[in-house]
């Protein structure tokens, strides 16, 4: 809207050089945008910035018939044969929140300009404000989304946590009460049950800080020669012992060729992939893995 606006006004009022600089979060200035006709464009740093804080810090239009009697006029501006130019502030709901510039070839050219200017800055603040509160209802509904998923996740997990604990919890207490009434099959069954839910607790918070580190960008990927064939044999070799009502199956190729990854990371895709297929499935189904080159894939 800002290209579309400064082209326009440039057209309208005969303007050599038409830009717009905006106030940053931060106070900085900066040309957002800008539209040359019959000079060469004139970069920011070349913008006469006594001037343009003048006008963004006064609120006041302020127009130059003699860009060479005016002594914070760029040299770079009269080089280009600039001889009259004019700053309109923006004005948003909170204030100032940029200047419309305007430049000619001809002294004196915008005397009679300042109220058409004055409309084309009101415009362009339009513009700005609802860009402004566009992105804001993006960030709020970003924000809220980003909410609704961590409370999401935080169920699931505390879900997912519990009952692993919930075994460990009830197999302790039973060893604890009945310890002497039980026999050392009893005691024996019950401490695998314990340890194969402590696995399940430790796999759980592995997850969680595996997460966290991908949510900071800090997991390191350590590529080397694997054989995807020889990866996806153990994991059904090991998901077999904890779900043996399951059939687990590999269709992939031997002739497979060695690919560069982290064997770590492609084991843990596996093994995401086969508890999901085990908890997902009824008991008897059969599961099973395929893998296979196409092309240079």
């Amino acid at each position: 809207v800002l290209d579309i606006l400064v082209t326009e006004v440039g057209r309208a009022i005969d303007s050599a050089y038409t830009g717009v600089t905006l106030v940053d979060q931060d106070g900085s200035l900066g040309l957002v945008s800008e539209s040359s006709q019959g000079i060469p464009p004139i970069s920011v740093r070349d913008r006469p910035d006594v001037f343009t804080k003048r006008v963004i810090s006064s609120g006041q239009a302020e127009i130059i018939d003699d860009a060479e009697s005016e002594e914070d006029t760029s040299p770079i501006l009269l080089a280009a044969g600039i001889k009259s130019y004019a700053g309109i502030p923006i004005a948003g709901q909170d204030g100032i929140i940029g200047a419309l510039f305007v430049h000619s070839l001809k002294p004196k050219a915008f005397n009679d300009r300042i109220d058409l200017l004055t409309a084309f800055a009101s415009e362009a603040a339009i513009a700005i404000e609802n860009a402004r509160l566009y992105q804001e209802a993006k960030t709020v509904a970003s924000l809220k989304e980003a909410d609704r998923l961590k409370d999401e996740m935080l169920s699931n997990v505390s879900h997912e946590l519990r009952s692993p604990l919930a075994s460990v919890k009830g197999y302790t207490t039973s060893i604890l009460r009945y310890y002497n009434r039980m026999s050392e099959e009893h005691k024996l069954d019950s401490l695998h049950e314990i340890n194969k839910a402590t696995d399940t607790l430790k796999g759980l918070i592995d997850e969680i800080l595996e997460f966290s580190r991908l949510e900071s960008g800090s997991v390191l990927i350590n590529k080397e020669p694997i054989s995807v064939a020889s990866l996806i044999a153990e994991a059904i070799d090991d998901i077999r012992i904890k779900a043996k009502e399951y059939r687990f199956v590999s269709r992939a190729g031997e002739s497979l060729p060695l690919v560069s990854a982290d064997p770590s990371r492609i084991r843990q895709v596996l093994d995401n992939l086969l508890t999901n297929a085990v908890k997902y499935s009824p008991p008897g189904t059969e599961i099973s893995i395929g893998c296979e080159q196409q092309g240079e894939e």
